[in-house]
């Protein structure tokens, strides 16, 4: 089952918790359109590919066991401004994490 990108195109989408549904593929850009998301969950699917750079206004991201892979973008922890839970435990990443990263 993929994840529809429609989803970015609730204008009013706050919270999103799609956890343990089975998703699987890359996780549409187009999410991070929806402006007044703050909280996404997406916890125990099989999603893949690299972490999403467009979450900028995001106070809580919870990534955590799914298939992401490779480094983790260098500008991630910068462009995460309002971030104040971030989770991306068992994936399978590479690489060290940058100090932007842990200055969350």
């Amino acid at each position: 089952m993929f994840m529809s990108p429609v989803l970015g195109s609730l204008s009013e989408l706050r919270h999103l918790n799609l956890r343990n549904n089975m998703f699987m593929g890359e996780l549409p850009s187009e999410l991070f359109r929806a402006e007044k998301l703050q909280s996404l969950v997406l916890y125990g699917n099989s999603l893949s590919g690299s972490v999403p750079n467009e979450c900028k206004r995001l106070r809580s991201l919870d990534l955590s066991q799914n298939n992401f892979s490779g480094v983790i973008p260098d500008g991630f922890g910068s462009s995460l401004g309002f971030l104040e839970k971030l989770d991306l435990s068992f994936n399978r990443f590479s690489g060290a994490l940058s100090a932007s990263c842990l200055q969350l």
